[in-house]
């Protein structure tokens, strides 16, 4: 993270000088709003939509796995 804010405001800092301190904007603030939503949230949905345990063609033959993530006792023991 640490690393990924610098990338965001070195050029920023760079363009003060260049602007003399006047204010002046670089990015758009869309990019201001959506820089951590993108870069923190982009890669944990990419992981959690394409990392299967299971292919899709095993779960259509056995139903069992269905069963195994959830049941009652797990959900009133986690409750």
């Amino acid at each position: 993270m640490f690393y990924k804010n610098v990338l965001f405001i070195f050029p920023m800092f760079l363009f003060g000088f260049y602007s003399v301190f006047s204010g002046t904007a670089i990015y758009d603030n869309f990019l201001y709003q959506m820089f951590n939503v993108f870069f923190t949230g982009a890669p944990i949905m990419w992981f959690g939509i394409m990392d299967f345990e299971v292919s899709r063609h095993k779960f259509l033959e056995k139903s069992k796995y269905y069963r195994i993530g959830f049941n009652g006792k797990t959900f009133l023991l986690n409750f």
